[in-house]
């Protein structure tokens, strides 16, 4: 069984973690996968971000765990344009995840194997520019301080053109720190013959497990122009067995076509030096290097030119990433109605139960009062009998012969035979004032007001995994 089996939550467009919402898949690697997710907060406020989450598989493991806190502080630090921004960082129902910022974008590696496939080169100007860019981003990583206010020594480690991303407004950013160096870092390498990184852009140093700084750096920045005027790795494309010999063993990379301006074969050659101390200082002397170089060579294409040239080679997959947004959006958008729809048909079924419980309540006090009413008719009805029997008993034995009667026995007569038999109970109309002067009462629980948001999803229990071949291949990092 695959380690992305076990035991691992399913996540789906929808899911929330926390304040972001799933959306749609962006990549999916073996230790995880991106999602396009959206932030969503007051106001009709909402701001879209990537959400890498890992699985509980590698979540659990300490030393991963490490790793990716790891990541997450050191890239939290690096505050700069060319480097993309971590924003948080979190954990739910197993599922460990960080937050970064939304870059409609793609990597350099991608751009360049679309020219391997047709057997070209990337022009000269975009690879400058590019690289250039990385420079910047590199250097602001390699300057930041720690908590204490000295060198934090950050070290990425993983230069190479799959790390290098480059956006839809031609500014390119350094991404994942996943592997870099950092003082204090927790997570630290101790098996021997431990290798990180991409061997082809990997400096001979860092290859033999020896204790590396930002040189390391310059050589995979090196190692990345190089790919892109030569059209293929300096050290690839064959066995990695191969390829980690000739690293080691200081083999020269290919020589460089003639048609490649010589400044800029001085600017890899010294940035590739196998000693270290022979390379570029900082990323920042290698961007004035390159800077230089594109003034020379009158190739300084600006960030526009770079936007519109990858526009225009990468636009087939710009589109399929605005679709899979749209349709997102547009899921969530459905998704949220027919929550809303279920709030307000549950608040519908119990929003005043009181009036049938009045109704019912009235009706039984109706019918208990005629009852009284009718209890006491017949009570007076008999009294009165009573009454006249015997007034007419003493009446006959104190009667005188006459035929004339008193006045007083002739009332007491006309009362008795002018009493009703049952005494009338209230008209219905007389019972309606009785429903209105009641208390509304409520017999059912209370209901969540209907703007009420719509409940939220959380990652679902394991269950059977289907293959989902349109999901792009990630390079987790680690």
């Amino acid at each position: 069984m695959r380690h992305q089996d076990v035991d691992r939550p399913e996540l789906e467009p929808g899911t929330f973690l926390d304040r972001y919402e799933l959306l749609s898949v962006v990549a999916r690697g073996g230790m995880g996968s991106v999602w396009l997710a959206r932030l969503a907060g007051k106001h009709g406020f909402e701001k879209l971000v990537a959400v890498k989450t890992i699985l509980p598989y590698y979540a659990a493991d300490p030393l991963f765990r490490s790793m990716l806190l790891d990541e997450a502080r050191i890239a939290s630090g690096i505050v700069h344009p060319n480097v993309a921004q971590t924003i948080d960082l979190g954990e739910q129902d197993d599922v460990l995840y960080t937050v970064m910022e939304w870059m409609e974008g793609d990597s350099l590696r991608a751009l360049l194997r679309r020219f391997e496939e047709s057997g070209s080169t990337l022009p000269l100007g975009i690879s400058l520019r590019v690289v250039a860019d990385a420079c910047a981003g590199l250097h602001a990583a390699h300057e930041v301080l720690g908590p204490d206010g000295s060198p934090a020594g950050i070290v990425h480690r993983d230069v190479s053109p799959h790390n290098i991303l480059i956006t839809s407004g031609g500014v390119s950013k350094l991404i994942d720190f996943g592997i870099a160096k950092a003082r204090g870092r927790v997570a630290e390498e101790t098996s021997p013959g431990n290798i990180k990184g991409k061997i082809g852009y990997m400096a001979p140093e860092q290859a033999i497990g020896a204790e590396v700084d930002r040189r390391a750096d310059i050589w995979g920045l090196g190692a990345t122009l190089y790919h892109a005027v030569a059209g293929k790795p300096a050290y690839g494309g064959e066995n990695q067995a191969i390829a980690l010999h000739k690293l080691l063993s200081h083999t020269p990379a290919p020589a460089l076509d003639d048609s490649v301006p010589a400044p800029v074969r001085a600017i890899i050659a010294k940035a590739m030096a196998p000693e270290v101390e022979a390379r570029f200082p900082t990323a920042a002397d290698m961007g004035r290097a390159i800077d230089d170089a594109m003034r020379q060579t009158r190739l300084a294409p600006s960030h526009a030119d770079v936007a519109a040239f990858y526009a225009e080679h990468m636009g087939d997959a710009i589109r399929k990433r605005q679709r899979a947004i749209e349709q997102g959006l547009r899921s969530a958008a459905k998704r949220h109605a027919r929550d809303q729809q279920s709030a307000e048909e549950s608040n519908a079924s119990v929003a005043d139960p009181s009036s049938s419980v009045i109704a019912s309540s009235v009706t039984v006090d109706s019918e208990n009062r005629n009852r009284v009413v009718f209890a006491l008719g017949i009570a007076v009805f008999v009294a009165i009998g009573l009454i006249g029997v015997i007034g007419f008993r003493f009446g006959s034995r104190a009667r005188e012969p006459s035929a004339s009667t008193s006045p007083a026995s002739a009332s007491a007569a006309t009362a008795a035979t002018s009493a009703p038999a049952v005494a009338p109970s209230l008209p219905p109309s007389e019972s309606a004032p009785l429903q209105s002067a009641l208390p509304a009462t409520s017999s059912g629980p209370s209901a969540a007001p209907v703007g009420s948001r719509p409940p939220r999803r959380g990652p679902s229990k394991p269950g059977p995994r289907t293959s989902k071949g349109s999901d792009q291949d990630v390079d987790d990092g680690f």
